[in-house]
Order: structure tokens, then sequence, then C-alpha cells
């Protein structure tokens, strides 16, 4: 196999790189192709790029704790000349088709300004990667670094049937933020529930799978909260799901599987009739519910689900989690469901609609809204974590 070196991958301090691998191979022939005459690169020996590559596995790569060697493998994109020989590792290089087989290894992004090294070292797997990234001088025969920035790569769509679930990225750059809560609402309204039946079958290289569920809506606050319900026509836009390895993975946004979209702007005469409809007096019967506070709801609905057979790579998570790895797992996965609680595109015939009606019904609650962005209000509505004993279904014969 031919070495392959792609010593263009450049990301601003402290910025994100988020491009598939097509991508990034784009904005390095890019690079090479119109790079000024002024800024030409310096040209490194190998023995100059191994010592360099040295430094950083000893800097980034924990040594074992008993004194033996610590497997490290390379991606492809790294020379054979430049891999050294360090006491305490066992250093080896992978082929393109290997990624793809293995739960982890490290790889290296050059590039060059001058006499500088400016080099990525990034750890994770095929899927998503992330590292530091660091500028490297030669001072009085002594190499000297700083770090620079912090890298991010992901790959979106292919199998990666050795990926492990939950590894999207192995090793943090940054201080992880646990969210503290959903953005403040207009009322407080809790979604909860629970699984009914769940059925799924093969269709070639994917499983389809329908779960019936039993959610149930609830206000928590002080004041009587108005909400819109199916009727008719008219459905909750069911917008996103995921599913996460515990409840815990699921509460603080680790998901293994996420999917999902949301409307676009656009003028359905089937909006034109709902506006119609809630344009009136007082919320209209059918169509929208009073929630007395501590008051609950229950509806009755199902989703569609589709999995890949195994583990592929998904921008928003990372490694998705595949049939075969579900099949595998004895605990549970954790559901969060997302819906469209105010249907937005009703103001392209009424504008300000929602922010209207909010006025003109509080004398029987507060209208169910989140915030306006742009002409439009908005409401999302996402389920705390409900139990989903996936890894107990069969495929239908």
């Amino acid at each position: 196999m031919k070495d392959c070196q792609l010593p263009g991958l450049k990301v601003a301090s402290s910025s994100l790189l988020s491009n598939s691998r097509h991508h990034q191979l784009l904005a390095v022939l890019l690079t090479l192709l119109f790079v000024h005459p002024a800024t030409a690169q310096t040209k490194h020996s190998d023995s100059e790029m191994k010592e360099v590559v040295r430094l950083l596995i000893e800097r980034e790569v924990q040594r074992s704790a008993d004194g033996g060697n610590v497997a490290v493998l390379l991606g492809p994109n790294v020379k054979s000349n430049w891999i050294p020989e360090v006491s305490g590792f066992d250093i080896r290089k992978i082929s393109y088709d290997d990624q793809k087989r293995v739960p982890e290894f490290y790889d290296l992004w050059p590039s060059f300004k001058g006499s500088v090294i400016e080099i990525a070292f990034t750890k994770g797997n095929y899927c998503k990667q992330a590292g530091r990234r660091y500028a490297f001088r030669r001072k009085e025969g002594t190499w000297r670094s700083k770090l620079v920035g912090y890298v991010e790569s992901t790959t979106s769509g292919d199998r990666c049937d050795g990926c492990a679930v939950g590894s999207g990225v192995t090793y943090s750059v940054r201080p992880r933020v646990t969210p503290s809560g959903p953005p403040p609402r207009s009322g407080n309204l809790r979604l909860t529930g629970s699984v009914g039946k769940i059925s799924c079958s093969k269709d070639a290289d994917f499983v389809r799978c329908k779960a019936e569920l039993n959610l149930k809506f609830t206000n928590t606050g002080s004041t009587s909260l108005i909400m819109l319900q199916p009727e008719g026509e008219y459905e909750f836009w069911h917008g996103g799901t995921s599913f996460a390895l515990s409840e815990n993975d699921s509460i603080t946004y680790s998901f293994v599987y996420n999917s999902g979209g949301w409307p676009s702007i656009y003028k359905d005469p089937s909006y034109q009739r709902l506006a119609t409809r809630l344009d009136q007096r007082v919320p209209p019967a059918g169509v929208t519910r009073v929630l007395l506070p501590s008051e609950s709801w229950s509806w009755d609905t199902s989703i569609q689900l589709g999995f890949q057979e195994g583990n592929s790579c998904n921008s928003r998570v990372g490694v998705e989690i595949g049939w075969k790895e579900i099949k595998r797992r004895t605990s549970p996965l954790w559901l969060r469901v997302s819906y469209e609680m105010w249907p937005f595109n009703v103001e392209n015939f009424k504008p300000n609609l929602g922010g209207i009606l909010q006025k003109r019904w509080r004398r029987h609650g507060l209208l169910y809204l989140e915030e306006k962005a742009g002409r439009y209000w908005h409401a999302i509505l996402t389920s705390e974590p409900i139990e989903f004993p996936l890894t107990q279904v069969d495929l239908a014969r």
C-alpha cells in the first residue's frame, strides 16, 4: 500500500473541524494548489518528523502502569518513515481497510509554515476523532512545542463494524459541559411515557421497527396551561428520536442514535385551515386542551425506527448503534422523543398568531410557546428518558 500524507488539514485556534474525510481531502488539495510562494513549505527530513512524532506519542499516550508495552495504532495517513521506535510502546500503522475494523487509533495531520511544523494529533475511531494541534519549532538543536488549537473530524454514513458505540471521541480535548436543562418556557409542560408493543423486521441491510408509545403531558406549574392536541388532520410533528445506553447518558445527551427532521417553511393548505380553527375568542375544543396545575393528559401514538445491521458513522453521535450491537446488549436502551407543540407554519397565514392567542386566551391559561425567532413562534417538547427494551425484541419471521 502506498503511503498517503495529507498535510493541509488546518483549523483556527479553539475551533472545530466537522467535515467528512472527502471534504478534508478537497480542502487539502486546494491548500496545495494555491499556496503562495512567500509561504512555501520548508522540507523537513524523515528523521525530523520521526522525532516530532516520538515527542507527540510520549506526551499524549499514557504509559502502562505495570511497565508493559502499550499498543499504539497509527492511521494510514502517517508515513511509514515517520514512525519511531519508543520504549514502552508497540507502534503499528494500520491500513485504510483496518480503520473500520479497530475500535480506536491515532492519526496525524501535519502542515508546514516555514521552519514551523504544525501537527494535529487526534484519537478516536473511523467515525469521529478529536485532538490537540501543536506547533513545533527547533531552537538550539531542541524541538520546542506549544498548543495552538483543537481539531475534531467526523465521517457520516459509512458502516464501521469495528467502531464501538460511546467511543466517538475517546479522549476529551476540552472540558465537557453538562446541559443545565431545557431553555426557559412560558409554562411548565413535562412529557413522560412508556413503551408498548415493539415489532421489527428485516428490510435489505436495515432493520425496521414500529413501537407503540403511551405519552403523558403534565402541567407542573401553578398556572393553567393551554396546549394544542392532535385532532382531525392535525398531528404533532415528530421531529426527533434519540437512544442512549443508560438513563444518565440520556439525561446528559450522550446518544448512540439520533434521527429526525423538522418542518421547513411552507404554505400547505392544512396549516391555513388550522390557523382558521385556532383564531377564536376562546381556546377551541378539539384542537386545544387546557391543563390545570398538576393535571395530565395521555396520548397513544407510534414511532417508526430504522437501524443498520452494523454500527455506522453518524455526525450527530459519532458511532451510531446497529442492530447486531443492540442484540448483544443485556440492558435496555433509553429513548427520548421530541415533538413540535406549536406548528409555526400557521403564521404564514396569520402572522404572529401564537403571540396574539397567548394574550387573547390568558384568562383561560397560558398558551404553551417557547420563543419567537424571526417571524415565527416556536415550541418543541422533548420527553424525559423512557426505558426501551429493544434488546428483547426478535425479528419477525
